[in-house]
């Protein structure tokens, strides 16, 4: 399937949240559709390596395992903690009647093979587990109180962020969020841990595949998507690309901006009367030019020497 119908599931909104915990106050259409793209893209490459490894052992169901083993060796390296007494419950919108025995007995054959190691790095777990973000936590898992597949899920969460979706606004192709109104959201915050509704996470799966996943998986989806976009955007490459997303769109704008202005001026110069220049001089016309002071006034010396030179006199031979 074409990551573009997974990128349509996603909202402005949505990546609007992203960019506030960012730090990033100002984004363009091709920007957002940037951020999008890798969350659609991760979910769909971790779906990939958690299907593989559910095959592997033999299931129809992914389970919080799968995802963990997935985040494992994916490019991100995103660790998962919490997982190894997880009860995965049903699968969502699934039956698994037929899976029951063969799960337990998987599990139980899994459980006496990993008590020995479980021992020796349980002092190793707690000690990253303290160091690093506890987005995991087992508290979590389940259901959630933002995790229902239902109507009313979607909706609470939404209103969640009524308020902070009001501080942002839209225009000339640029989604912007103030200073000020910025802090003012940063500072009220609320409880909900989750940026993106549950619901488009299940719906992005659905649609890549028709294999069912526990609730307890798509928690651990939802968070590790959730935590790798966040940090992408802050310190990764993602965060490069949407940034030079805004600058061209900037450059772009300013480079309009200029032709505008070069156009209005080589208009109204054409409108300005021209002045009258200097008298072109040709040479048809030269007889009508009038001659110049000095020319003038020598021919007028020249005409008095004529009138007062003497005259003559005849003389007569006789």
């Amino acid at each position: 399937m074409h990551l573009t119908y997974l990128c349509r599931m996603l909202e402005t909104r949505d990546v609007q949240r992203f960019m506030l915990r960012a730090g990033i106050q100002i984004g363009t259409e091709a920007a957002i559709d940037r951020v999008k793209l890798a969350f659609a893209e991760f979910v769909f490459q971790v779906q990939n390596l958690a299907l593989v490894n559910m095959e592997t052992n033999s299931r129809l169901t992914v389970h919080a395992e799968d995802i963990r083993v997935a985040l494992a060796a994916h490019s991100s390296r995103i660790r998962l903690y919490g997982f190894d007494d997880i009860d995965e419950g049903e699968a969502i919108e699934t039956n698994e009647e037929d899976e029951d025995i063969d799960d337990d007995e998987l599990s139980d054959n899994a459980s006496d093979a990993d008590t020995s190691e479980c021992d020796e790095s349980d002092m190793d777990d707690k000690l990253d587990q303290d160091t690093l973000e506890d987005i995991f936590d087992d508290g979590e898992f389940g259901e959630g109180e933002f995790s229902g597949t239902e109507e009313a899920g979607d909706t609470a969460h939404a209103k969640s962020y009524e308020e902070e979706d009001a501080h942002w606004t839209s225009n000339d192709g640029f989604v912007r969020i103030e200073e000020v109104d910025m802090q003012a959201a940063v500072n009220s915050l609320g409880t909900n841990p989750y940026i993106v509704s549950r619901h488009i996470l299940l719906q992005m799966w659905t649609a890549l595949s028709t294999l069912p996943i526990t609730r307890s998986a798509l928690s651990a989806l939802h968070n590790a998507t959730e935590h790798y976009v966040l940090r992408e955007l802050k310190d990764g490459a993602l965060g490069s690309q949407f940034l030079y997303c805004v600058m061209e769109k900037l450059l772009v704008q300013q480079a309009d901006e200029n032709d505008r202005l070069e156009n209005l001026l080589a208009q109204r110069v054409e409108r300005t009367p021209k002045k009258r220049g200097l008298r072109e001089i040709r040479p048809e016309l030269d007889e009508n030019v009038p001659p110049s002071p000095l020319v003038a006034s020598t021919a007028v010396e020249l005409k008095k020497s004529i009138h007062l030179t003497p005259k003559r006199s005849k003389v007569s031979l006789k």
